[in-house]
């Protein structure tokens, strides 16, 4: 049985904080199955953030263990395209990574293939040269709130909108036969 490359939820994002003006071009991942939001150590080091010390305790499928990190209060996203609504994250905990692939990232090219998805084609940016720092989890609803529901279609991929853009979720392409790498994105 072929493998094949899934889409996540992930998008282009601006980034800030209430306190700075420095913004700063991101991808997103959008997980309801994230109890908390995550920033990686790296866009917070561009947004020259310091949090407060904290321990937080981790639960996976691989187990529960303690981590220390830093919480960081104030942060604010908005989609890549929207100036006007700025989404609150109200916690958001460091760290060092966020872990995704940029084959996890639905592109165009990608969804041009399934004809019920052409038509929100044009508003999927694609932007190389950015990765996923923010992992945006529950205790964030407003940007996990879909706005418009595309459901799938024939084994295809389904895709819903939210203030942040358009999420595509499932198999957007046939991978490779051997690559049985399993992605589970619950920090």
């Amino acid at each position: 049985m072929e493998e094949k490359v899934l889409s996540m939820c992930i998008v282009p994002v601006k980034v800030k904080h209430n306190t700075k003006d420095k913004l700063v071009h991101t991808y997103a991942m959008l997980d309801c199955c994230s109890q908390g939001s995550f920033i990686s150590e790296d866009l917070s080091r561009k947004l020259a953030l310091e949090g407060s010390d904290t321990i937080i305790k981790i639960k996976t499928m691989n187990g529960e263990r303690s981590e220390k990190t830093q919480l960081i209060k104030g942060l604010k996203v908005a989609s890549k395209e929207n100036d006007h609504t700025w989404i609150i994250i109200p916690k958001a905990y460091k760290k060092r990574d966020i872990v995704a692939d940029s084959k996890d990232i639905a592109t165009p090219d990608r969804i041009q293939q399934w004809d019920y998805l052409k038509k929100i084609a044009g508003q999927i940016t694609q932007d190389s040269s950015l990765k996923v720092d923010l992992l945006v989890g529950a205790n964030c609803v407003k940007a996990l709130e879909p706005l418009e529901v595309i459901p799938s279609q024939d084994d295809g991929p389904y895709a819903f909108r939210t203030l942040l853009g358009w999420c595509i979720v499932g198999p957007v392409m046939a991978g490779s036969e051997y690559d049985h790498t399993v992605e589970c994105n619950r920090i």
